[in-house]
């Protein structure tokens, strides 16, 4: 018993599309004779004909038109995979997990970036993690998250990199002296 291969799906398909052998050959880019001897491969493996030959064409036998249905389906399923592993491969499709400093969130130059991020992968799923920077640093190491908005100094962590969003400055505040002046 032969086996199915995928050729063997997509010359059918042409073929039932077409309505004829020559135009499914030509639709499929093969030359007939090796068209037709695909589709016998096909329907020795199935074990029943498919497809009815006339002079003016072929029409599906009742098998023919239930293997056509789920060849196209089969077909069709297979590009979208394809098509899901070429986005999921350039980043586009899958998910990111983002450790975040909870005060991080509300600034308005992280709601950008990851408003950004949204628009432009709206098929990945987004998930963010309120944590301290030392605890995203060890669930990087980790691997449980994917990156982490935190604040990161390279000599405390060498291990990772990072593009900095911003700078805060940092002062002592404290009460004013008596009379609002500092000697």
């Amino acid at each position: 018993m032969r086996q199915i291969e995928l050729r063997h799906l997509r010359y059918f398909v042409a073929v039932a599309q077409a309505g004829s052998v020559m135009a499914g050959a030509r639709a499929a880019g093969i030359v007939q004779p090796a068209l037709s001897r695909q589709i016998r491969e096909l329907e020795e493996a199935i074990g029943t004909p498919l497809l009815i030959r006339r002079a003016t064409g072929v029409t599906l036998t009742a098998a023919g038109a239930s293997f056509l249905r789920d060849a196209t389906g089969l077909l069709a399923t297979l590009k979208d995979s394809r098509e899901r592993a070429l986005r999921s491969a350039a980043g586009k499709l899958g998910e990111l997990r983002l450790g975040a400093l909870p005060n991080c969130l509300p600034l308005p130059v992280v709601a950008d970036v990851l408003k950004a991020f949204r628009d432009a992968c709206s098929d990945v799923k987004l998930s963010i993690a309120p944590m301290l920077s030392a605890e995203q640093a060890a669930a990087l190491m980790r691997g449980q998250l994917d990156g982490g908005i935190m604040a990161w100094r390279r000599d405390e962590a060498p291990h990772l990199s990072g593009v900095r969003l911003l700078s805060d400055r940092f002062v002592l505040a404290m009460p004013a002296p008596p009379g609002g002046r500092f000697r």
